[in-house]
């Protein structure tokens, strides 16, 4: 692997992440980002918005914030820039490991 390549994984804790998983990644040089509880809630909480427990509620709440449809890259640009992820990382250690790796 040359010294620029990184394999990564983001993984919501709620539902993907496991000590086992952590301990397969490691092995296979994985680095594993994990955003807790779930991406959703980490992208609200860059809003300033406090993010609903129940995971059907987070899942609709976020759906505003990206058209309905979570599932197009096109609808996270004009809320997600660079620029708010940026401001994050202090606050957002996943945000931080995630521009780091992708050198932004």
């Amino acid at each position: 692997m040359a010294e620029y390549d990184t394999v990564a994984v983001l993984l919501d804790v709620d539902t993907d992440w496991s000590e086992t998983i952590g301990k397969k990644a490691k092995a296979h040089r994985i680095k594993v980002l994990k955003s807790d509880p779930c991406f959703e809630a980490m992208l609200l909480r860059c809003l300033g918005v406090e993010p609903e427990v129940d995971t059907a509620k987070l899942k609709k709440q976020f759906s505003g914030y990206v058209n309905g449809a979570s599932g197009k890259p096109e609808n996270y640009a004009g809320k997600f820039n660079p620029e708010l992820l940026k401001s994050y990382r202090g606050k957002e250690p996943t945000i931080d490991d995630l521009l780091t790796l992708l050198k932004v």
